[in-house]
């Protein structure tokens, strides 16, 4: 094919260019022409080139550069390639240790803790009896967990400077557990707590002299905290053992079985109590009730039992209470009849209990008073007609009385 022939040529064209500009560049005459053209634009352009970069320099630092802050942190000392089965101690096994830096840098410590370590001392003696002092190099000994997020924090101080090495034993010591903490917000209006957990102590493996200090210290295993999270009902959860708060892990053999934690959520009880509850009576359908009835009392007092947050606005005018007239169920005057109460809340909120004080009413029937006659010329009423030839109210004393056709009286006057 005719392109093989053209790449070959190309491709040997190119590579020739290139070992000439090669040669070129190598060249001692075009270095030493270059750094002469380079000097010459430096000194043709000192002044530009110095503000360039002094204001470069205030921008970078502008940006980059945030307030810093001393603060303190309790930092464990471990010892670094220690012979596999040698267990050292450590006297103490934490260390003061002064850092500055940011506030994010400060978060960032919090959240992957920093380490002091100290090289194992190899070919030297560690029993019981005695001990070898390491002096601690605050630049070098300790060690920030995940340096590239820490470049601008520094060690000011490291308290004690010096740790004792000694030879440690395996030992095997039992620890009572402490009760697991709860995170979280239960459902609005709930509360959470701890009802039970077990087992409540566990044996640790370790150092023996790292243990004996814990248990002469009243030490305490910890255990995962526990999330109730949104929970609105009882539940059971299991969560593993770690070791006191403020140890680490380092050199220990935890338990490996879980503990049961059960966790119950309640809704805390509260109550309000609201006077002068008026009764209403409610009638069966269809009931024939007399003219009048009555209620001893006619108001009540009212016990609402729920959540505080649902009880804050009630009022009495949220309440209704109800004597039920139980169906064929006859009212006498004579035989009040003792009528159970009910009490209605409003559905949205959320009551436990509703207490009446009393639980029950007397309900009698009241009967209507018989019609009485009333006197003549009493208000209201009409009298009877005058009997016929007999004076009315209307006629005038003395004058006679005329009947006309109708058989109606008139005046004289009239009737002429």
């Amino acid at each position: 094919m005719t392109w093989r022939p053209a790449a070959t040529g190309f491709w040997r064209g190119a590579s020739d260019v290139a070992g000439a500009v090669r040669d070129i560049l190598a060249s001692a005459r075009f270095r030493r022409a270059l750094a002469a053209t380079v000097r010459q634009r430096v000194a043709d352009n000192r002044w530009p080139i110095l503000i360039s970069l002094g204001l470069a320099t205030l921008i970078y630092n502008g940006i980059h550069k945030r307030p810093t802050e001393e603060f303190v942190r309790n930092v464990a000392v471990k010892v670094r390639d220690a012979p596999e089965g040698v267990r050292i101690g450590i006297e103490p096994p934490t260390v003061r240790v002064v850092f500055r830096g940011s506030r994010e840098d400060m978060l960032g410590l919090d959240m992957a803790p920093p380490v002091v370590y100290v090289a194992y001392p190899g070919g030297q003696e560690t029993d019981a009896g005695g001990g070898i002092p390491v002096k601690l190099r605050r630049k070098r000994d300790v060690r920030l967990a995940g340096m590239r997020g820490f470049g601008s924090v520094s060690v000011v101080s490291v308290e004690p400077d010096e740790v004792t090495l000694v030879k440690d034993e395996e030992a095997t010591i039992g620890f009572d557990i402490e009760a697991p903490r709860l995170e979280g917000t239960p459902h609005r209006g709930f509360r959470a707590e701890v009802v039970d957990y077990s087992p409540r102590r566990a044996a640790v493996t370790g150092g023996s002299r790292r243990l004996k200090g814990w248990d002469a210290l009243g030490y305490k295993l910890q255990l995962a905290p526990v999330s109730v999270e949104g929970r609105a009902a009882d539940f059971s959860r299991e969560v593993e053992v770690l070791p006191p708060a403020g140890e680490d892990a380092m050199g220990l053999t935890l338990p490996a079985s879980k503990v049961k934690v059960d966790v119950r959520i309640v809704q805390p009880r509260h109550s309000q109590t609201l006077d002068g509850i008026p009764v209403r009576l409610s009638f069966p359908q269809g009931y024939a009730f007399p003219c009048g009835v009555a209620v001893e009392p006619g108001s009540v007092r009212v016990t609402l039992v729920g959540a505080e947050e649902q009880l804050r606005n009630m009022t009495a005018g949220d309440i209704g209470v109800y004597a039920e007239i139980p169906e064929g169920a006859a009212l006498a005057a004579e035989t009040p009849l003792e009528v159970a109460l009910v009490a209605r809340a409003p559905q949205d909120r959320s009551i436990f209990e509703i207490n009446l004080s009393p639980p029950q009413v007397a309900v009698t029937a009241i009967e209507a008073a018989p019609d009485v006659p009333e006197e003549p010329g009493e208000p209201g009423l009409t009298d009877a007609p005058p009997a016929a030839g007999a004076p009315g109210e209307a006629d005038a004393p003395g004058a006679p009385a005329v009947t006309d056709e109708s058989g109606a009286s008139a005046p004289a006057e009239d009737a002429e």
